[in-house]
């Protein structure tokens, strides 16, 4: 599962997601992106190009959406 700010710009995946993706601890965030830790230990929080380079898989369907 994926929580997306309207913006876009930013989300947080959950373990199961960041499994499917492949997404480790190890796992380098791309240039101008940020894959958020803490204490080493994926929080899920990923922005601007780390997001956006792992929004661009398929999801299953999207559930629910708010704003304009």
């Amino acid at each position: 599962m994926v929580i997306c700010h309207q913006s876009g710009h930013m989300g947080v995946f959950n373990t199961a997601a960041l499994e499917r993706l492949g997404v480790t601890a190890q796992t380098p965030a791309p240039a101008g992106g940020v894959i958020g830790r803490e204490n080493g230990t994926l929080t899920g929080y990923m922005e601007e190009n780390a997001f956006l380079e792992f929004q661009k898989y398929p999801c299953i369907r999207p559930c629910w959406r708010t704003g304009p």
